[in-house]
């Protein structure tokens, strides 16, 4: 069985002029933090995946977090990395901070040890994915890039959570920060990836671009300081999509 590795990215204390950035608190995103920490230590105690690693790029103390897994006694499936990287212009977005990060999470000694086979799951690590152990446990066999894309309204690919074979990054997704500088493009990072996977930058690789169940996501949005999920109308925009990807799986909403 190939190993699948929970990648949380993570920024506690955004820089004060952070780019379409409206929950910007510290201790507000510390708590969210925890909730979700909380959340996948639930689903590693049950076997639904095999490590996760906890990655924060703004340098801020971790003490509580470590305490919540030294509490789960699951010390030995999780690890941390701290470090600074909000070394670049604010407007570059937060699509190109978080694939700086995981440049330098993937060049870690925890991920240079993994077998090329295991599978990375990148979570915005701030939401919790209420039905991840299903999206793990239903993944495609083989693939080397699995993610979402939608056509409706927008064409984009979903950036709050993604999936790569280890074995690929290094070639073909490091330095991919680069395309995500919004100030200079005009566009934010969902819909630049839509446009690298459609112009064929990934063609060399096994892309999936539809996850084969939708991802219930719950958590404060960072753009607009709201509950993600929350809403009638956004239950049934949920309940349309889980509809359509049984029933319209060519209609990508």
């Amino acid at each position: 069985m190939k190993k699948n590795i929970v990648v949380l990215t993570a920024t506690i204390t955004p820089k004060s002029d952070a780019f379409s950035l409206a929950r910007t608190d510290a201790d507000l995103r510390r708590r969210d933090y925890e909730l979700a920490l909380l959340h996948y230590l639930d689903a590693l105690s049950r076997g639904a995946f095999d490590q996760l690693v906890f990655a924060e790029n703004s340098a801020t103390n971790l003490d509580s977090l470590r305490a919540l897994v030294k509490k789960s006694g699951l010390e030995k499936q999780v690890e941390f990395l701290s470090l600074y990287g909000l070394d670049y212009p604010s407007a570059y977005s937060r699509g190109y901070g978080e694939f700086l990060l995981l440049d330098r999470v993937m060049d870690s000694p925890v991920m240079r040890a993994q077998s090329s086979d295991g599978v990375v799951w990148k979570i915005t690590g701030r939401y919790r994915v209420a039905n991840i152990e299903q999206l793990i446990r239903s993944r495609p066999k083989q693939f080397d890039v699995y993610c979402n894309c939608r056509d409706y309204p927008v064409r984009l690919t979903d950036q709050y959570l993604l999936a790569w074979r280890v074995g690929v990054y290094a070639q073909h997704l490091k330095g991919l920060y680069r395309f995500f500088r919004e100030k200079e493009t005009g566009k934010y990072a969902e819909r630049i990836m839509r446009e690298l996977i459609d112009q064929g930058r990934f063609q060399t690789l096994h892309v999936i671009p539809r996850f084969t169940h939708v991802p219930i996501v719950e958590g404060v949005r960072g753009w607009d300081n709201r509950e993600y999920g929350a809403g009638v109308m956004t239950h049934c925009k949920l309940l349309v999509r889980q509809t359509a990807n049984l029933a319209l799986p060519w209609f990508w909403i």
